[in-house]
């Protein structure tokens, strides 16, 4: 059977897609997952931030159908497609209503224990930290249970060893924004 997919994103068409393709499926998948990737949102009337009805007059805001991808998607697919805009930054005083982060883990993700191998010479390797960010060029904090560790700013990776034992590494950056991830590091 033939259905409407998204361009992007590759799933059924919904309302907020702007482009589509003809594809056929089984009539076993005709309801398979609708994009979820495309969203309405509020722009000031220069189209330039972000809005809500609690800082900007209704009556003046431009409502567009916008492609967005959370943190990891984003940092990935911009490599591959130039023509990707991230969403605009919310007009000074205006606060977002969602939880949308701006950053995640890319690695190590979704674990509880790690063993760090040793060289050649005895030496434990370093666990290497990596955060997709989407806002290019600022800085990123790094702590490492409570104390900081370093800072990275434009790739974000960051090197520890840490010891033996449960551990919480924390990454904010300059708007108050933060993420943490638990771990525990396990000798052989």
């Amino acid at each position: 059977m033939d259905v409407k997919t998204c361009q992007e994103s590759g799933f059924l068409l919904s309302e907020n897609c702007e482009r589509y393709s003809i594809q056929q499926i089984p009539k076993t998948a005709e309801n398979a997952a609708v994009c979820t990737y495309h969203q309405r949102i509020h722009l000031d009337k220069t189209g330039e931030f972000r809005v809500n009805n609690d800082c900007y007059p209704v009556s003046e805001m431009v409502t567009k159908k916008w492609f967005v991808l959370p943190a990891i998607e984003t940092y990935y697919y911009q490599k591959i497609h130039p023509t990707y805009k991230k969403l605009p930054a919310f007009k000074e005083g205006c606060n977002s209503s969602n939880s949308e982060k701006p950053m995640d883990f890319i690695y190590p993700k979704n674990f509880t224990k790690i063993y760090l191998p040793k060289d050649f010479e005895g030496i434990s390797q370093a666990l290497v930290f990596e955060v997709a960010y989407t806002k290019l060029g600022l800085p990123l904090f790094w702590y490492l249970d409570g104390k900081h560790v370093g800072t990275t700013k434009n790739t974000h990776q960051l090197a520890i060893h840490p010891g033996e034992g449960i551990h919480k590494m924390t990454v904010s950056d300059t708007e108050g924004n933060e993420i943490s991830k638990r771990f525990t590091i396990v000798k052989k």
